[in-house]
């Protein structure tokens, strides 16, 4: 029990004639096969252990908790716990941070939930001027037995707030909503709520808070999430959202009200309760839908190379076949020349004037047919003729008596 009093103007306080009525503690009991026997004798749901309340009365219940139910204060780490912004519009939208009590209850929490004293963190989202949400995910877990999440949470409504708990079976694929709250609490004291977790499939719990944009004070706080020995840490970690498809054969659980029957035998629990079973519904398989691939872009990325490339080899063979043929019919063309050259110059020497003397003078002869230039020559009794294109001359020689060498 906690006064809490806010004076905003000069004034005062005053407290007088404090009585509890229909208030106890815990009562021994002589049976406790199911349940958790506590130091003073009293018997309390296995639940109900190591969930940062004194559900015993003598506090008994929350020792030599140690590490196994994941349980997480936040007054040190965040635990296995890991903030994640899913929209971020505004560099002022904070994500979840661990905060300490507040002075004014208009912007958090006065009091931490695991000592009840102004001493602590907890789990702490504030609004702000722009629309957004944020994540803070938590481990990855498989059930074995009974699994079950408890936490507590304040939410302050300056603006339209929802606290969600959902699960999701695969990494960043689609969730699961296991459990909203968009209402303000009251009092503004931290409410204890208790989920079971059911799925067949390894599973990660997520929060995600959303607050609409605003310029009053608004904030979700969370603190002291535990799970039950049920809910067994998973090492290998979430599958591809491809080849996790969640079990379907459990089917959708409603919420049962707001307090459960192993808790209603507590008359000192005051805190509102809500129950539900978080089941995998036949709706909830993870997406499947195909997805784009780039194999179709990448096939026909090749097939126009492949088109490309064998025309550019095809024009290559028809200019090498082109070249060739050419080459051919200018050798042709050639030869015959030559031969033609070579009869006009044999002709020409024949018809040429002789002497009797014994060194007859040189004669050069030179004439032109198209671009070929044809020189006969005779040196005393030796006559050849050879043929030039262009000025250069032609290797081959046409002899018109013995062969002699080329002049």
């Amino acid at each position: 029990l906690n006064f809490l009093g806010i004076l905003r103007d000069a004034g005062y306080f005053v407290i007088d004639s404090i009585e509890y009525n229909h208030c106890r503690l815990p009562q021994p009991k002589n049976s406790c096969e199911d349940g958790f026997r506590c130091a003073n004798g009293a018997c309390i749901p296995r639940r109900d252990v190591c969930n940062a309340e004194d559900n015993c009365g003598d506090d008994s219940d929350e020792l030599n908790c140690g590490d196994y139910k994941l349980g997480c204060n936040f007054d040190t780490s965040f635990c296995d716990w890991q903030p994640v912004v899913l929209s971020k519009n505004d560099s002022s939208f904070v994500k979840w941070v661990r905060s300490r009590p507040e002075k004014d209850l208009r912007y958090g929490p006065t009091r931490d939930h695991t000592t009840g004293l102004p001493t602590g963190r907890f789990l702490h989202l504030r609004a702000g001027n722009v629309k957004g949400e944020s994540e803070i995910a938590g481990p990855v877990l498989q059930v074995n037995g009974s699994c079950a999440i408890t936490f507590f949470y304040v939410i302050y409504n300056g603006a339209p707030s929802t606290l969600t708990l959902g699960a999701r079976y695969a990494k960043n694929g689609s969730s699961i909503k296991i459990w909203d709250e968009k209402e303000h609490s009251g009092l503004f004291k931290f409410t204890k709520v208790y989920k079971i977790l059911s799925p067949k499939n390894p599973f990660q719990v997520f929060f995600k808070g959303t607050h609409e944009a605003t310029n009053n004070a608004a904030y979700i706080s969370i603190d002291d999430v535990s799970f039950t020995p049920g809910c067994r840490p998973y090492e290998v970690g979430l599958t591809t959202p491809d080849s996790a498809t969640p079990s379907t054969d459990a089917t959708p659980t409603k919420p049962v009200g707001l307090t459960t029957p192993d808790s209603a035998t507590s008359s000192t629990d005051a805190t509102p309760t809500k129950t539900v079973a978080l089941t995998t519904p036949d709706s909830a398989t993870s997406s499947t839908d195909a997805t784009p691939t780039k194999t179709a872009l990448a096939k026909g990325t090749i097939a126009a190379i492949t088109v490309t490339v064998v025309l550019i080899l095809v024009v290559v063979l028809i200019i090498i076949a082109f070249l060739y043929q050419r080459r051919s019919r200018s050798r042709e063309e050639l030869n015959q020349l030559n031969e033609t050259s070579g009869e006009q110059a044999n002709q020409l020497l024949s018809t040429s004037p002789s002497t009797d003397t014994d060194q007859p003078p040189n004669l050069k002869v030179q004439f032109t047919k198209g671009e070929e230039t044809i020189r006969v020559h005779r040196t005393g009794t030796a006559e050849h003729a050879d043929i030039s294109s262009d000025g250069a001359e032609i290797p081959e020689v046409h002899p018109l008596v013995p062969k002699q060498s080329v002049v």
